[in-house]
């Protein structure tokens, strides 16, 4: 494993020491898990699963990305407690079918990215959005959840955030209105099942954006 820059000591010894972080987060979930009957993952599972998610934290941490609460860049120990959450819920959405594509949505994926500009000629990006609009640790979340959905999803919740109608986004991204309507309604319900109040944090951001 290659060595973060921006964090001290060897990968290995650095992730054994964060050992505890990731027990902790991952016996926080067990009894969610024990509960339903629909998920087949014990308590090792989970620890396992948590493990990978520090692991992930490790090599994709970088500081410089985010703002800590005090203003000074964010710690280790707030990004990957974010990110192992969304590794143990990723793998429980994955095992449990909680999440399904919409049968609705038949358009082509393309490729997209944060880096990506929203609309042809613009210069805001969906990475701009994310930055300018959270803190901390929501940051992460909102990013994670950006991660699980698919592009087309993805760049509708970045241009509706920055005020587009549903039909001028229709126009950019080539389809009707009618079908970005039922893309914004799986959107809400792929929030919603994620969990975290994305669903409402999504609707909040919208209506934000109509007041002003």
């Amino acid at each position: 494993m290659d060595k973060n820059p921006h964090l001290p000591g060897e990968p290995d010894e650095f992730i054994k020491a964060n050992l505890g972080l990731a027990r902790k987060i991952a016996w926080g979930w067990v009894p969610y898990v024990q509960r339903n009957e629909n998920i087949k993952f014990d308590k090792d599972d989970i620890l396992s699963i948590s493990y990978i998610g520090l692991i992930k934290a490790y090599q994709g941490f970088d500081p410089t990305k985010f703002i800590g609460k005090d203003g000074g860049n964010i710690k280790f120990s707030t990004y990957a407690t974010a990110v192992i959450n969304g590794e143990i819920r990723r793998h429980i959405r994955d095992m449990g079918n909680i999440i399904k594509r919409s049968r609705t949505d038949k358009m082509p994926i393309d490729v997209d990215s944060l880096d990506r500009p929203l609309a042809e000629g613009g210069n805001i990006t969906l990475g701009d959005i994310i930055e300018t609009g959270s803190n901390n640790g929501e940051q992460i979340v909102i990013m994670d959840f950006l991660s699980q959905i698919g592009p087309r999803l993805r760049k509708i919740y970045g241009l509706r955030t920055i005020g587009y109608k549903q039909k001028e986004v229709a126009k950019i991204m080539g389809t009707s209105q009618v079908n970005i309507g039922r893309m914004e309604t799986y959107l809400y319900e792929s929030a919603r099942q994620y969990g975290c109040g994305m669903d409402l944090k999504i609707r909040k951001r919208y209506r934000k954006q109509e007041i002003m």
